[in-house]
């Protein structure tokens, strides 16, 4: 995804930009703040997602959600269908297969 900024990670393979392989290293150094715990997301929040005991497997920014219900409103690109799909997508659950879950949220940096 374009996240606007110039300095936006490449590889050879893939020049679009931010990827689950980048996303720990790329987000932080840009004050996105990383946290573990599902109930300090905040809007605008990039999720990562993890197969169970496993890797980082999905993408997502968020653009709300509730830690009593599970659920978010959110903007997912991950594959063809979801980009043509209408977005966002409304009141999903946070991790939507049962093979996966959360990882980390970065928050936006904190505007001052």
């Amino acid at each position: 995804w374009d996240m606007g900024y110039t300095e936006q990670p490449v590889s050879s393979e893939d020049t679009s930009g931010i990827t689950v392989q980048t996303v720990d290293k790329y987000l932080p150094g840009f004050g996105f703040i990383k946290t573990t715990d599902p109930s300090d997301i905040q809007p605008g929040a990039v999720i990562n997602v993890r197969k169970k005991g496993g890797d980082v497997v999905h993408t997502f920014v968020v653009i709300q959600y509730d830690p009593a219900t599970g659920l978010c409103d959110k903007y997912d690109a991950g594959s063809d269908a979801r980009i043509q799909y209408v977005q966002p997508y409304r009141s999903v659950p946070l991790v939507e297969w049962d093979d996966r879950e959360f990882d980390a949220a970065y928050n936006l940096p904190v505007q001052r």
